[in-house]
């Protein structure tokens, strides 16, 4: 059995295998910009140094118990969460081993960290090494007046 388009030439394979080539990574590029302009947007408007205030109105996730956005508090990654009630917490999302930027994962509300493997818990407890420290943890104030949460080194 013969099969007209699958004689592909050499010159035509390498022409596919190079606009692959480029568009993949550039796919790859474009989704981190977009992830990285999605965390800017979420930082909110910056008070003083150190300091970011989110609005919930912007952010329905953090309207609601178990929400959660990522942040950026002077260019480090930072997630907020909402607990119960009115009750926040914000934790650092650099890894206190290496400096790597740790994931959270929503299933098991963990933090890993994707280079060497250290975990921690959903408050920044180190749960399994090498890291030794926990993640750092900012004071987080809800101004209801505003609606806003205030982070703070």
């Amino acid at each position: 059995m013969s099969c007209s388009h699958c004689d592909v030439s050499r010159r035509h394979f390498i022409h596919r295998l190079g606009r692959w080539g480029l568009t993949l990574p550039g796919i790859v590029v474009l989704a981190g910009l977009m992830q990285e302009a999605g965390a800017r947007k979420a930082q909110g408007a910056p008070g003083n140094k150190g300091e970011v205030r989110i609005s919930l109105t912007e952010h329905p996730d953090l309207q609601r118990a178990g929400g959660f956005v990522p942040v950026n508090v002077d260019n480090e990654p930072v997630i907020v969460f909402r607990d119960e009630g009115d009750a926040f917490r914000a934790v650092s999302r650099v890894c206190t081993h290496r400096g790597c930027t740790v994931d959270w994962v929503t299933d098991s509300k963990t933090f890993v960290c994707p280079c060497h493997g250290s975990v921690y818990d959903r408050t920044g407890a180190v749960s399994r090494g090498p890291a030794r420290r926990n993640l750092a943890a900012f004071s987080v104030i809800f101004d209801r007046d505003d609606n806003t949460v205030v982070l703070q080194r």
